[in-house]
């Protein structure tokens, strides 16, 4: 099978004129999920604050004069903050063209229907550990049967080992009701059969200002059989995202989409070696305001958004055996020659 020697994400908003923004203000969350690092989920780091927030958009506009700004808000769990809808009602004053949150849907319908006043795109993020079906099902149609048509609500599916059933009838609920989503697959620390996986969850990263120099990937890597069965494995080896955010090429110049979870899925995520534009079109603001071009901490620290944004125009050569994460695998990459 050919593998992709260049894919970019091909969204109107990734352009030239385009700064995007991923920004983990919080990590605290109301759910402790086995398959999540502790560097999306603790209850003991800092939250930005709504001045903090305001200082580093600004810092950002100040660096990036005339650039369209988007802004993904990530966690955690990013509704849990105190004065989210404020810091999104303050975001779209300051001139933020779109704003995205990912989030498990654990609040009331109702906030998460007022956040779209300045909300453009959600994707709510199904948890089988901690998620009641039923409950999520009639929160999801209720927040997209209440959003205007220019608006984008989304559906990820975290395929957990030990639940292929019931994984199969969200699918077929999703496709019955028209819903796009996009199926994950995850490295848990149990299969819901109760057999232990005896390997890590969290083996390096970025937490806060500290690179870990381990880092080899975030969870996902080839080895899955040691937690997926055989049928599992089929559903995921067969299985096509309803999203296609990224253009590809192969070797012999053949181009397709896909959608940038496909690349995990199907073992493409190998791009060491790999010229990367990670940090010239997007970076990362961690909660204490430390800025780098990805959780994989490529290129080191590059800044904190509370004293300055910083500029990027080069990209770098990746380190890494394994692109796990969304603005890393979205970036515009080439494989050298």
């Amino acid at each position: 099978m050919n593998k992709p020697v260049m894919c970019e994400y091909i969204s109107p908003n990734l352009k030239e004129d385009t700064i995007n923004i991923e920004w983990r203000f919080s990590v605290k969350c109301n759910y402790d999920c086995s398959y999540c690092m502790p560097l999306l989920h603790n209850n003991n780091t800092h939250v930005t604050t709504f001045e903090e927030m305001k200082i580093g958009i600004r810092n950002i506009k100040k660096t990036n004069p005339g650039k369209k700004i988007t802004i993904a808000l990530a966690g955690g769990e990013p509704f849990i903050h105190p004065r989210i809808l404020d810091i999104l009602k303050m975001l779209k004053k300051e001139g933020v063209v779109k704003i995205h949150i990912s989030t498990n849907l654990s609040l009331p319908a109702d906030t998460y229907i007022k956040s779209f006043e300045w909300l453009d795109a959600l994707t709510t993020s199904f948890h089988f550990e901690n998620t009641d079906t039923q409950i999520f099902k009639t929160k999801f149609l209720k927040i997209s049967k209440s959003i205007s048509s220019d608006k984008n609500i989304k559906f990820l599916l975290l395929l957990c080992p030990g639940k292929l059933s019931e994984t199969e009838e969200i699918i077929k609920w999703l496709n019955e009701n028209n819903i796009r989503y996009s199926v994950r697959k995850i490295k848990p620390l149990y299969r819901l059969d109760n057999n232990k996986i005896n390997q890590s969850i969290f083996n390096g990263g970025v937490v806060g200002s500290k690179a870990y120099p381990k880092y080899t990937g975030l969870g996902w890597d080839t080895d899955h059989n040691n937690y997926y069965n055989t049928k599992e494995l089929e559903l995921l080896d067969t299985f096509k995202n309803s999203y296609t955010n990224l253009l590809g090429y192969d070797t012999d110049g053949n181009e397709y989409k896909l959608d940038w979870n496909d690349l995990p899925m199907q073992n493409k995520n190998n791009f060491m070696g790999w010229e990367c534009f990670i940090g010239v079109h997007s970076f990362l603001i961690h909660e204490n305001g430390d800025i780098y071009r990805e959780n994989c901490g490529v290129g080191g620290l590059i800044g904190n958004i509370f004293i300055s944004a910083p500029k990027i125009d080069q990209p770098v050569i990746c380190p890494h055996k394994w692109c796990n994460c969304g603005f890393g695998l979205e970036a515009h990459k080439r494989k050298l020659k």
